[in-house]
């Protein structure tokens, strides 16, 4: 079964299948019958193959052992097609492939959604990309001669390099600075060590006397991820994080085993109704080292508040330090840096469908580390002579 997004494209796209049958060797090619537009049939093996437009019910209450969406991105009723061809996918005998170049107008697309999970392991999809390279004969030469005329958008729809570039928002739009990312993107570390079930990564074991600066965006943790990042002071890189779904409790148990692993780091949590109860429960645990507000003259709130006045400020500038390269994030970051816009009324979010914990966290990182103690040091005066 071929779908595609109205019926002349899916005859199309059955005319493809009919060209390979045609140009098969004489002992290979089948007799087709019936051989119209919208199906053809190859009566020696009891097969045919459909092409159908994608409309909400097209493919239900059939027993297919291939489905097939062109341009994926592009149908009208995606979701509810895929909904009416589910019972033929999981009765085990079909196989389900959606191919498509990317619309980058629409950002919270139902083939958007399904390669997003696929990417995290959450659904029964596979993801595969192929960028415009994948033909041996293109080169760059090649691709600066097709896009000469088109927009920065469309070449970045059109031929993509990478996934990153394919799924992030028109260039336009971003929040980021792209250029910056996509560099950073090619060089990003890779963890040491995994921990927690995939839930905490270390990229860089932790250096006596080192200075460490960690943030926590908290989150109930049964709909919405936390995370937690440990970059090195000095450097801007990421040396361990924590992410996922999970709740307030083991937040705590993991955030304060890195604490002190990270020579008991330079600590803030952001400030909203999840954050305070991990703040508490860390205290309880003996977590020091906090940041207060230099205002806080008492010290008695712990933690980043991110308010309207400051929120605009602090991904300023974290978006500085991104186009200056000074910070190191990890590729998850980063992807999600790509996908932190500013929407139609001008406010720097998170696109629809996505999260902006990674950028809340590190935009809180940036700011904290600023405030890191430095233990005072003892200053005398001599005269020019003894100090030789």
């Amino acid at each position: 079964m071929l779908l595609s997004q109205k019926e002349d494209d899916a005859f199309d796209f059955l005319d493809k299948v009919r060209f390979i049958i045609n140009h098969h060797p004489d002992w290979l090619r089948f007799k087709l019958d019936p051989d119209q537009n919208g199906q053809i049939g190859i009566p020696s093996t009891g097969s045919i193959v459909r092409a159908l437009p994608s409309t909400q019910n097209a493919g239900r209450s059939t027993d297919a052992t291939l489905v097939v969406c062109d341009e994926w991105e592009f149908h009208p009723y995606a979701r509810e097609n895929f909904a009416a061809l589910k019972p033929t996918i999981d009765a085990g005998t079909a196989q389900f492939v959606g191919v498509s170049t990317v619309d980058k107008t629409r950002m919270d697309t139902f083939p958007k959604e399904i390669w997003d999970n696929a990417i995290k392991g959450v659904n029964n999809f596979t993801p595969i990309f192929y960028g415009w390279d994948v033909v041996p004969t293109r080169n760059k030469a090649w691709f600066d001669t097709v896009t000469r005329d088109m927009q920065p958008w469309m070449r970045e729809q059109e031929y993509p390099i990478s996934c990153e570039e394919a799924l992030s928002p028109v260039s336009a739009k971003c929040y980021f600075d792209q250029d910056a990312i996509y560099e950073m993107l090619a060089d990003t570390p890779k963890p040491i060590e995994t921990r927690s079930n995939g839930k905490v990564l270390i990229y860089k074991k932790s250096v006596v006397n080192k200075k460490y600066v960690f943030t926590i965006d908290s989150a109930e943790g049964g709909y919405d991820p936390c995370v937690g990042i440990i970059s090195d002071w000095q450097t801007g890189d990421i040396v361990a994080k924590f992410h996922g779904k999970f709740n307030v409790d083991e937040q705590a148990r993991i955030a304060s085993e890195l604490h002190t692993e990270y020579n008991n780091a330079f600590i803030a949590v952001e400030r909203n109704a999840d954050g305070r109860r991990l703040i508490d429960k860390l205290i309880a645990l003996g977590v020091t080292n906090w940041y207060f507000d230099p205002k806080d003259k008492k010290r008695e709130k712990h933690g980043w508040w991110t308010t309207e006045a400051s929120r605009p400020f602090m991904l300023g500038e974290l978006a500085e330090a991104v186009y200056k390269r000074l910070i190191r994030p990890d590729k998850e970051s980063l992807q999600e840096f790509l996908c932190f816009i500013h929407n139609d009324n001008g406010r720097p979010e998170a696109m629809h469908g996505k999260n902006d914990d990674y950028v809340m966290a590190w935009a809180i990182n940036w700011q904290i580390r600023k405030f890191m103690p430095i233990p005072a040091g003892k200053v005398k005066s001599v005269r020019y002579k003894e100090a030789w």
